[in-house]
């Protein structure tokens, strides 16, 4: 990963030189680095492998699956092992999907209201930076943690990015620190 995290960090700071942040030259040229990068990983782990699996003897190497020692079910004829396998009961599989999916989703929501309010603090200290680049910074990073905040952004109308923003630590310190800590 250390050529990528090279090839990117040419990237960007091409991209900050010349104040192109979207379409520049080098992009395609990045992301056709980027790909054969990838191929080339690819490729050479595949050959690792092979030489690995090779050298420790297990070409020819196929897993019995054995059932753990605490597994207990009934036997029932399966009709593409050709063979009785243990099974567990259907009825107490969804007995337990019963009670894991309402947490699945639960917490998955939990999740995604974190991060929505996340970026919506995030949007409003940037609103407050861009309206006021000079203000205190325990200013910008009032943030609200319940639920009022989510919808109640003040709107970052337009923003153009100057030397003066890219030379003021307050700008790296709202745009990049903020984000780290959370």
């Amino acid at each position: 990963l250390v050529i990528p995290s090279l090839l990117g960090i040419v990237v960007s700071l091409y991209q900050l030189f010349t104040q192109r942040w979207e379409d520049n030259e080098i992009l395609p040229l990045f992301s056709f680095a980027i790909m054969v990068w990838s191929f080339h990983v690819m490729i050479s782990w595949r050959q690792r492998q092979n030489d690995l699996t090779y050298r420790w003897g297990s070409m020819k190497y196929q897993e019995d699956e054995t059932p753990r020692p605490q597994f207990y079910g009934n036997f029932k004829y399966c009709h593409v092992e050709k063979r009785s396998v243990l099974t567990y009961p259907s009825w107490k599989r969804w007995v337990k999907y019963s009670i894991s999916f309402p947490l699945t989703v639960m917490f998955t929501a939990m999740a995604f209201l974190g991060i929505i309010m996340i970026y919506t603090n995030r949007d409003n200290m940037l609103a407050k930076y861009f309206g006021d680049p000079e203000q205190n910074v325990g200013d910008l990073f009032d943030l609200s943690w319940n639920l009022s905040i989510i919808g109640k952004t003040d709107a970052i109308v337009s923003v153009d990015l100057s030397k003066e923003h890219l030379q003021n630590p307050k700008f790296w310190g709202t745009v990049g620190f903020f984000p780290c800590l959370i």
